[in-house]
Formats: C-alpha cells, sequence, structure tokens
C-alpha cells in the first residue's frame, strides 16, 4: 500500500529554508514508514514555483534514502502545473487528446451520417 497524494509546500529564501524542508521530508517519511504507508519515491519530484530559482542551492533533496528528481513541471490532481503556473502545457494536453479522439471516430465509424458522428463527439472527446 502506498499514500496518495501527499504534497509538502514552503517557501524558500535561503539554504536554512532548504534544509528546514529537507528535515520535514525526513520526517514524513519517517512516520509513513512507522504507519506502514510507504511513499513511493519515484512519484515524487521537486517542483520550483515562481521567480526565484531553488536550483541556484544545488541541493539534492532525498526520501529515505531515494533521490527526489527536480523537474519543471508535475501533473496534480490531473492538472499539470508547470513552475510558472502556466497552463499551456496542460491545455495542449487536453486538445491533443481531443483530437486524437475525434480522428479515431472519424476512422473508425464507417458511416459518415453528421448526426451519429456529432453525439459520437459529444459522448467521447
Amino acid at each position: 500500500m502506498y499514500a496518495d497524494d501527499v504534497k509538502l509546500y514552503t517557501e524558500m529564501k535561503s539554504i536554512n529554508d532548504v534544509l528546514c524542508f529537507q528535515s520535514i521530508s525526513n520526517s514524513v517519511y519517517s512516520w509513513s514508514v512507522n504507519w506502514q504507508l510507504l511513499i513511493s519515491s519515484k512519484k515524487c519530484n521537486i517542483v520550483s514555483i515562481g521567480k526565484a530559482n531553488i536550483n541556484s542551492f544545488k541541493y539534492q533533496y532525498y526520501l529515505g534514502h531515494e533521490h527526489i528528481i527536480t523537474s519543471a513541471s508535475m501533473s496534480d490532481l490531473g492538472v499539470l502545473i508547470d513552475s510558472s503556473l502556466h497552463f499551456s502545457d496542460h491545455i495542449t494536453n487536453i486538445t491533443d487528446k481531443a483530437h486524437q479522439r475525434a480522428c479515431l471516430i472519424h476512422r473508425c465509424f464507417s458511416s459518415k451520417d453528421r448526426s451519429m458522428l456529432v453525439k459520437a463527439y459529444i459522448t467521447y472527446v
């Protein structure tokens, strides 16, 4: 079993904030081990949001003994969020999926009856 949707947020202005965040991460990891709710480190990532770049601290974060990767964006409850809080990547993903489904409907339906294709589009896209 794994704990689901665990998030840690903090404002980082100095290296002390970075060390405090790692300490909190260690505490959460210890709690998860004690309660046998393991956190999958492969699904964890660090995203720096805002103008200040946390990569300038050159700090490696860990969950237990596993390294947590730093990424430019992450998915949170199905919404893709980038470090600038722009949703253009999320919107692009949604429109790409919609276009793929629309093309699939057009290819798979032998009938080209407009009303049937519109119903399929509304249902599946």
